[in-house]
Order: structure tokens, then sequence, then C-alpha cells
């Protein structure tokens, strides 16, 4: 007889099953008054599923951070999985040094390690770094203030089943506010908004998975949505105005509707260059509409690549699409 095997199922019999660890909440105060007054000390304790309440004060403890491929001081690396990240406020908690350093090779300021899962950030801010966020797989995020980064948010496929769920959200004064590079999908930006950045939304998606913009703001950016790679996007109910360059670029092999969006004059309104456009009861101010259908110049020029805009389509384009103001 297997005593091993009488022994474990005796114990079962008599205690019960094993009960699953409990995920805890773990508070992190720079005065010392929580359970942490480091972050890093907080992360190293934390288990999957657990909470880090952040407490006021700016977080500027840069440490090595090792992923596949390189190391790069960050200032929160994040190896737990499952882990939710909940700052007191996005005034009082700060990720990231108090004086910019936005060039290439700057440190990090949230990284979540390619071999986990998922990742839940909420009431914070992080600011002057080269990569606010960096991601592999899901995230899911509220109420954050993004702001003066080389890279907002940057996401980068890992030939997983990787989501971005964002909501009140708000990016500024960075080159890209949200950057993607063949990532799996779908992404949701839900009310958030976008002012002064380069590039607000660049979305390169891998799969058919439909990606959507919705409720969502846009103010002086150069360019406000990019839709390329072979991603599906739905725009919609959103804002755009005083936009330096192009509101809507859509490379992809995709398809992209436009449902009830308001856009102001840009030198282009729409730039299509591959895939499909589509929607209906989008507004375009009257400069908008000037724009669109009168262009100065057939080409534009920025990034590195040239806009061929078909100004002969304009015209079909502006009937189907919207209800000028």
């Amino acid at each position: 007889m297997n005593t091993k095997l009488v022994c474990a199922w005796t114990l079962l019999f008599v205690f019960g099953p094993v009960p699953e660890p409990q995920a805890e909440t773990l508070t992190v105060r720079l005065d010392g008054s929580g359970e942490f007054a480091s972050i890093w000390d907080a992360l190293e304790t934390a288990a999957p599923g657990d909470t880090l309440l952040l407490g006021p004060g700016r977080y500027a403890e840069g440490r090595p951070f090792t992923v596949p491929a390189y190391t790069e001081t960050t200032y929160v690396g994040i190896n737990v999985d499952d882990l939710t990240i909940i700052g007191e406020s996005t005034s009082s908690v700060l990720i990231g040094p108090e004086s910019p350093r936005i060039e290439s090779n700057s440190p990090k300021g949230i990284v979540l390690h390619p071999s986990l899962d998922s990742l839940r950030l909420e009431n914070l801010t992080v600011e002057n770094v080269e990569a606010g966020i960096t991601i592999t797989e899901d995230l899911t995020a509220a109420n954050l203030q993004i702001r003066n980064n080389r890279t907002g948010l940057a996401a980068f496929g890992n030939q997983g089943t990787e989501s971005i769920n964002l909501q009140a959200c708000s990016f500024r004064e960075n080159r890209e506010g949200i950057l993607t590079f063949s990532y799996e999908g779908p992404i949701e930006i839900l009310g958030c908004d976008f002012h002064d950045n380069t590039s607000a939304v660049v979305l390169a998606t891998s799969s058919s998975n439909e990606n959507r913009v919705a409720n969502s703001i846009f103010v002086s950016n150069d360019v406000g949505i990019n839709i390329n790679q072979s991603s599906n996007c739905l725009v919609d109910n959103s804002t755009f105005s005083e936009t330096l360059r192009v509101n809507i670029d859509v490379s992809t092999s995709g398809s992209v509707a436009l449902n009830g969006n308001t856009f102001g004059p840009a030198d282009f309104v729409f730039c299509i260059q591959n895939g499909s456009l589509s929607g209906g009861q989008n507004v375009l101010s009257a400069g908008a509409i000037r724009t669109m259908v009168e262009f100065p110049r057939l080409h534009g020029h920025f990034g590195g690549q040239f806009y061929r805009c078909l100004v002969s389509l304009w015209t079909d384009v502006a009937k189907m699409l919207v209800t000028a103001t």
C-alpha cells in the first residue's frame, strides 16, 4: 500500500482542502507611516493578486530592472503578476524625476516584465521619463496622468492575447501619447484626453480584433490617431480640435469606422493611404471642410513618410461621413 497516498488522503479528510492564498493590500508611504517606505520593498514582498496603495509623494528611486535582452534604470519594475497599484490621487502620487529626462535610454517609469500577464493602475501620474508605462501583455488603467514623456504608454506585442483598457486617462506633452507595435489587442480608449502630443495615438495591432476610441478629446496634437498595420478601429463620439497636421491617418489593411465625432480644421482632416473608411453623423467645421476638399498641396510630409491624400475622393467622403457646421 502506498502509505504516502494514504497519509495525504487522511490529512485531506481531517483538515479539508488547503485554502488558496488570499490577496493582500500593502500600503506604501514615503514618510514611513505605511507598511513600506519604498515601493521597491513592497514589490519584493507582493504576491500575485495583491494591491499596492501608494501614499503621496514623488517615487523617484530608480533601480536597474532586467527584462529579456537589456537592463535599464526603472522607477517601478514589476515582477509580480496580476498586480494592482492604486495611488492616493493623480495630483499627489508622482512617478518619475522632478526634472525631465526624456531622451533615448533615459530611465523608464513603470515596466511590467514581459513574462507576466496583467497589470492594473489607478490614480497616479507618470512623468518626465523615456517611457511612462511599458507593457507586452494586459493593462487596465483608470484616472492616470501621463505627461512630458518621450512615449506615454508603449505596448509591444508578445505573441499572446494582449489587451488594453484605458478609462479617464490624460496624455499631455508626450512625443507619442500611446504607441503600440504588433500588439494583439483589442485596445479600448474610453473617455481619455490628449493634449499637445506629437502623435496622440498610434495603433498598430496585429489581429482582426476591433479597437475603439470613444468619448475622448484631442487638442493641439500634431497627429490625432494613426491607425496602421492590420488594425481595425471604431472612433466614436470624440472631438478633435486645433490639430496641426492630421486628425485621422489611415494606413491599415483593416477597416476604420468614424461615428458621431467632431473634427476641427487641420492640414489634413483625414489621410487615407490604405484600408477602408466608413461611418456617419460626424461633424466638420466650415474650416475643416475647406481644408478637406480644397488642398493647396497634394503631398504632406512628416515623420519621414509621404502621405498622398486623394483629393478627388474628398467630396464623396464628405457626403458619406459628415454634417458640416
